[in-house]
């Protein structure tokens, strides 16, 4: 997870690992403790299936719960 900061390096949260999709299965991720306010958060996905190249990932769809309280 990282936070879009203009003209600054971005700041880089905590990583996760999802492993439930290679078995047809779905992964969650949930980060705690993010700064309030508005911010413009994004993540990356850096490897598939241990490969920072070759294989290709199809996403039906992400979402964001904001209703939880830390």
């Amino acid at each position: 997870m990282w936070n879009d900061i203009s003209l600054q390096p971005d700041e880089s949260y905590d990583s996760k690992t999802f492993t439930a999709c290679f078995n047809g299965g779905t992964s969650n991720g949930e980060w705690t403790d993010l700064p309030s306010g508005m911010r413009d958060y994004y993540f990356k996905i850096m490897k598939i299936g241990g490969s920072t190249f070759g294989p290709q990932l199809t996403v039906r769809s992400v979402s964001v719960d904001t209703t939880k309280a830390d």
